[in-house]
């Protein structure tokens, strides 16, 4: 078929490269020596793709065959396309394609691309390996993919251990380093965790993280730095990740070939090889660095830095920290400025009770405060539930009021005070036993710097509510905790206790030990919006809740409360979830706290307009029951309650309405308005054409003046030969001229293909 097009003189090109993968290579090869026969650009044959895309997607697939003949039709070997991995070469290498990295390199392929300027315009964040395998060299590339082999093929054929192209960025901070975006999402991780999917590293680093000695060997064999970083003091050195990976081979391995061991390790996450090797916890590691010199005291890192001690004491490597200790550590030593932990705040996130008491022996302070995105000790210890912790913590002088830095609240981690952290936790002892120390029952941090991340801020008796904690609730309430404002957001106002219970899944008892707190709805912070909740809260509400409230309702002055009343009144109904039953629970509610039955809303219709044309046959004997109006002129573009259950086919509710003396001849809405007979003609309902025109219902009524129609006209339109032939009994009982009226509704049915019955209605005649 390509050949056949081709020979036709249709241009030898393929527009998009899904139609070009779409297909294995075997079928691929002949349509691809097709194509290059007759002409096409090696390059760019695939329009909308960059040029050099037909051999790097070859190369990147492995197909030998293909970067041949490609390359001997003189494809260019050196095009590189950022999103698909580079160049050809670079393609081959990462899918790990021997053969075709090694014919490309013997075609002259250069082994060390890429090319990159100050101005070359890199991803804010990389999406697993988009937009960064190109800004590798293949060296890099191999040794990342763990490819000793490959990584020897290129090596063998010159090219360079020590080149790293995104070093002259003057972005290559944001990819070389250990910088995070600081976790807003949750607490941050101060592991050793090498992102080799977002983060860019030289080839003896990948080889350190991957710790395949062999390859290390062989690139400080072809004389590689063993410091080698993409940049100055930029990520960890290579004997900072084996020691942080607790390799003590690979570490010797990088001592020996002289290798800084007191090198300045990154500001970001960053340990020098003693802190790294105390994070191990391999002591054997520790006590070799520590012969070859490494300084004990070194200070933690700027951002998430840890000491040697701080380390040990957050991993809980008991044994690390005594050696540490002998040898000198200072137990006071100070933490990272951001997101640092001292030694005793480290313990206590570990949660090793032995450990910290030691700590707190040899004068290690429980009352430190928190780093910006860090946490005091008794903060940390509430995650453990483990009462003895937080009693020796509070004994050796531990504030429990002291907060952390209100500008770090994640999504995943909200609290600021120990409290809030144990009613989050539905810790039921822990609130207690810090509540027995002091403990402000009523702490919400205000809003601070939050990005781009919203968090729920809640007081202790927020948490205690949105747990569902009836015990907690009462024990908050009991030591004084408000019931005035229990939760905050970005852009939102403050929220009561009782709003917010009734928000939550709502519990009778929380509510009742709130409203006994505070008996009168109106002293409730919000209460509007409380009321607000009750009556749009959906009907999964607990009846013995709504009754609590509308109790409170009702004691108040309607003055207060009829404005919320009405806004919800004409709000209803919510047809996104409500079924007729659901309906009626907050009809019935509405009306026994005062709701004005006839209310018109925005668009000038009352609420058994709206349920009508909803079909809620009980909510409109309900409301017919208890007085609403039921013959509600029709408005611009709603018609009356019987024309709104017609004109949807709601038969139940029309005849519940015609029960009650609807008007069968009431005037239609202005815009495709319809009178009760229209609607049940154009409905294709005969019976209800039968009892409307029993009742007196007009049949030549005219159309709405917008895009209306007569009764036999919209049933002619429909084809509905039954209710044509009713219309016109009744039209005959009038004695009416019938030719004109069959004439146009013949026209009606034969624009809509109803074409026999326009027949029929032109050659009628009464019988």
């Amino acid at each position: 078929m390509v050949e056949l097009l081709c020979q036709a003189k249709v241009t030898p090109k393929i527009r998009t490269p899904w139609t070009w993968k779409a297909q294995p290579w075997e079928y691929r090869l002949p349509i691809l020596r097709t194509l290059l026969a007759y002409g096409a650009d090696p390059d760019s044959f695939v329009t909308e793709e960059e040029p050099g895309f037909p051999l790097i997607n070859a190369a990147k697939d492995g197909c030998l065959d293909a970067v041949q003949l490609l390359l001997s039709n003189g494809a260019t070997l050196d095009l590189s396309i950022p999103s698909h991995n580079g160049t050809a070469l670079q393609a081959a290498v990462f899918e790990g394609h021997v053969d075709v990295a090694k014919y490309l390199i013997t075609c002259g392929a250069d082994t060390d691309v890429p090319y990159i300027s100050t101005s070359t315009e890199l991803p804010y964040r990389f999406s697993l390996n988009q937009g960064r395998i190109y800004l590798q060299t293949p060296v890099q590339i191999a040794a990342e993919r763990d490819n000793t082999p490959l990584l020897q093929i290129l090596l063998d054929y010159g090219a360079c251990v020590w080149a790293y192209p995104i070093a002259v960025h003057p972005a290559v901070k944001r990819v070389a380093s250990n910088t995070s975006s600081h976790e807003l999402f949750g607490e941050v991780d101060l592991g050793p965790w090498y992102k080799r999917g977002s983060q860019i590293y030289t080839a003896l680093q990948y080889a350190a993280i991957n710790q395949n000695l062999d390859m290390a060997r062989l690139l400080l064999s072809r004389g590689i730095d063993p410091d080698s970083r993409i940049a100055p003091d930029i990520g960890d050195t290579p004997l900072q990740i084996s020691a942080r990976l607790g390799n003590i081979t690979m570490s010797h391995l990088f001592l020996n070939s002289g290798a800084d061991i007191n090198a300045t390790p990154d500001a970001c996450k960053g340990r020098t090889a003693l802190q790294g090797a105390a994070e191990s916890g391999n002591l054997e590691l520790l006590l070799l660095l520590q012969k070859h010199g490494a300084w004990i005291g070194a200070p933690a890192a700027k951002e998430f830095g840890l000491t040697a001690l701080q380390a040990a004491c957050y991993n809980g490597h008991s044994v690390i920290v005594g050696s540490l200790l002998a040898h000198g550590a200072d137990a006071n030593e100070p933490p990272a400025s951001l997101g640092g932990l001292t030694s005793l705040q480290g313990a206590v996130s570990h949660g090793d009770m032995r450990l910290i008491r030691d700590l707190i022996n040899l004068g290690a302070e429980a009352d430190s405060p928190a780093t910006y995105m860090g946490k005091t000790a008794l903060l940390a210890s509430v995650k453990h539930r483990s009462l003895p912790i937080v009693e020796l913590l509070i004994q050796h002088g531990a504030n429990v009021n002291q907060p952390r830095d209100c500008r770090y609240i994640t999504l995943l981690d909200p609290t600021v005070t120990p409290l809030q952290e144990a009613a989050r936790e539905d810790w039921l002892q822990g609130v207690e036993l810090l509540l027995k120390h002091g403990a402000n029952a009523n702490y919400l941090a205000p809003p601070g710097e939050y990005e781009d991340v919203i968090a729920d801020l809640l007081s202790p008796l927020g948490w205690a509510i949105s747990n569902g904690s009836e015990a907690m609730v009462e024990l908050l309430l009991d030591h004084g905790a408000s019931v005035r404002t229990v939760a905050s957001w970005i852009g939102v106002e403050n929220m009561g206790a009782l709003v917010s219970a009734l928000r939550y899944e709502p519990d009778p008892g929380i509510i009742q030990l709130l409203l006994a707190k505070a008996p009168h709805l109106e002293k409730h912070y919000g209460w509007e919006a409380t009321l607000e909740a009750l009556l749009y809260g959906g009907n999964e509400m607990p009846v013995v809740v709504r009754e609590m409230v509308v109790e409170k309702v009702l004691s108040m002055p309607p003055s207060l409360y009829q404005t919320v009343v009405r806004k919800g009144w004409n709000a209803l109904p919510d047809s996104d979830w409500m079924e007729d039953e659901d309906c009626l629970c907050f009809v019935e509610l509405f009306t026994k706290i005062g709701a004005p039955l006839d209310e018109c809303d925005e668009n000038e219709t009352t609420l058994l307009q709206r349920i009508t044309a909803c079909g809620y046959s009980q909510c409109c004997r309900f409301l017919i029951k208890h007085g609403a109006a039921v013959n509600t002129h029709a408005a611009k573009w709603h018609g009356t309650p019987l024309q709104q259950a017609l004109k949807n086919g709601y038969t139940e509710a029309a005849n519940a309405l015609l029960d009650h003396g609807a008007d069968v001849n009431a005037l239609p809405a202005t815009y495709h308005g319809v009178t009760a007979l229209q609607a049940a003609s154009i409905d294709g309902l005969p019976d209800m054409v039968v009892r409307l025109l029993e009742l007196g219902a007009d049949v030549d009524a005219p159309a709405a003046p917008i895009e209306g129609r007569t009764a036999i006209n919209g049933a002619a339109e429909r084809g509905y030969w039954d209710i044509v032939q009713i219309l016109l009994n009744a039209y005959q009982a009038q004695e009416a001229d019938l030719m004109p009226v069959c004439v146009e509704a013949a026209e009606y049915a034969e624009r809509e293909g109803h074409i026999n019955l326009a027949e029929w209605l032109r050659g009628y005649s009464p019988a």
